[in-house]
């Protein structure tokens, strides 16, 4: 009997020692899990530990067969229970490691797409050329008829609150012209040659306030004495332009204001000076270094130097051309505060010009600069003039150069290659232009 019970102590103990060391192994394990700070975008580590609960009974009495294996059973269910929990706390961590760092590398990613895409729009627009004139030709049965003359063609353009009507049109009959160097153009190869051609006068009317009425140099656009029409106009974004000061004193020091600021310090000429203020007033008179503040606080915005009169106050002015030669004219006009003209005459007589003008209702013109400088730009309107010389068949005029006019009678003779030359827009101080 006593064997026995020594027996059955043995094996309940090594049972109990078997237990214990299942119950440590198990409560003694860790779990190390990774977990991703989303908005650093690094990685900590965070140790989790199973609690471990362990009972030892010391054997006090004898104990049967039966009792110790429930009890055995009983303490490895509660072991096996809480390696479960610890299994099931890791796999979860491991499961937080994963869907963090799934979501950290999701951001990263359309982060970084987003960036792209910004990028590649901003390129594109800055590279988005220039497309489409704002001018739009028109029937010439479609404008108004003043009566005088005939329109062979037309366009129309609005741009920022200013629109312009541009008429191109016939004048009287053919006139017969015995063009000389001496008169016409120093360009010219030859010494005179007689030419038959049609008078046009090209006319813009634009219909703006006072102060869209603007002079842009070529020394403040482009740092140089002169430059081309067309560049200016481009420059300052010009819906219509015609090249300005006919008497060069620039980059002279005479007295003058600009787009309603003053230049120059000293004397200017004392005749042929057009005085443009902010209200629309015309006024023809000296500016010089005594009075340009003064008019400028009664609200001067431009001067101009011009070669002629042709209208004033409603009365044609326009006398008759030396020798009744005819050069291209620049003639800006005014009909009243809000409605204005620039236009170019095509070796017509400068009276011709002043009657056509008159019956649009202008009340007050002067003459600027003539010859192959006469120039009237209309934005991307294109080669109206059907010109196919390189230097100016893609230029914007509505008029005809004078040295076109020449190239194409062949006034300017032959190249090296025995070629006809070709015409060429000369170069300005400056523009009046509306934008």
């Amino acid at each position: 009997m006593k064997r026995t019970i020594s027996i059955i102590l043995c094996i309940s103990l090594f049972l109990c020692l078997l237990s214990s060391c299942a119950l440590s192994d198990s409560a003694g394990a860790e779990s190390t899990t990774p977990v991703a700070t989303e908005n650093s975008g690094t990685t900590q580590e965070t140790t989790t530990e199973a609690e471990t609960e362990t009972t030892t009974e010391a054997p006090t009495a004898p104990t049967t067969k039966a009792e110790t294996t429930s009890q055995t059973a009983k303490t490895s269910a509660q072991a096996q229970k809480k390696s479960a929990s610890a299994s099931k706390k890791t796999a979860s961590a491991s499961s937080v490691k994963n869907t963090t760092s799934s979501t950290t590398k999701k951001k990263t990613t359309t982060t970084t797409t987003k960036k792209k895409t910004t990028t590649t729009k901003k390129t594109a627009i800055s590279t988005k050329p220039r497309s489409g004139s704002p001018y739009k030709e028109i029937s010439p049965s479609s404008v108004k008829n003043h009566g005088i003359g005939t329109v062979v063609r037309a366009w129309s353009a609005s741009k920022n609150g200013v629109s312009v009507e541009i008429q191109k049109i016939k004048y009287g009959s053919k006139i017969t012209q015995n063009f000389r160097r001496a008169m016409a153009d120093p360009g010219m190869d030859v010494t005179s040659k007689t030419v038959t051609y049609q008078p046009y006068c090209n006319v813009a009317i634009i219909n703006c306030s006072p102060e869209r009425l603007k002079v842009a140099t070529s020394q403040q656009l482009f740092g140089k004495k002169t430059s081309d029409v067309q560049p200016m106009a481009k420059k300052v974004g010009a819906l219509v332009a015609v090249n300005n000061e006919s008497i060069g004193d620039y980059p002279g020091t005479h007295a003058r204001v600009r787009n309603g600021k003053r230049y120059g310090t000293s004397d200017g000429s004392t005749s042929r000076i057009l005085q443009m203020y902010r209200d629309g007033t015309w006024k023809r008179g000296n500016v010089s270094s005594a009075n340009v503040n003064s008019l400028i606080n009664q609200g001067l915005y431009n001067t101009i130097r011009y070669q002629s009169d042709i209208i004033w106050d409603g009365k044609i002015e326009a006398t008759a051309e030396k020798g009744n030669y005819y050069h291209n004219t620049v003639i800006i006009g005014k009909i009243d505060s809000t409605h204005y003209v620039f236009a170019v005459g095509e070796f017509m007589p400068k009276k011709d010009v002043a009657k056509i003008l008159q019956s649009f209702g202008v009340k007050y013109a002067i003459a600027q600069n003539g010859g192959n400088c006469s120039f009237l730009y209309g934005d991307r309107i294109g080669n109206t003039t059907g010109s196919k010389a390189t230097k100016i068949k893609d230029i914007d005029k509505v008029n005809v150069l004078e040295t076109e006019f020449f190239a194409a009678h062949g006034m300017l003779g032959k190249n090296s290659k025995g070629q006809q030359k070709l015409g060429g827009p000369c170069s300005e101080p400056d523009i009046l232009y509306v934008a």
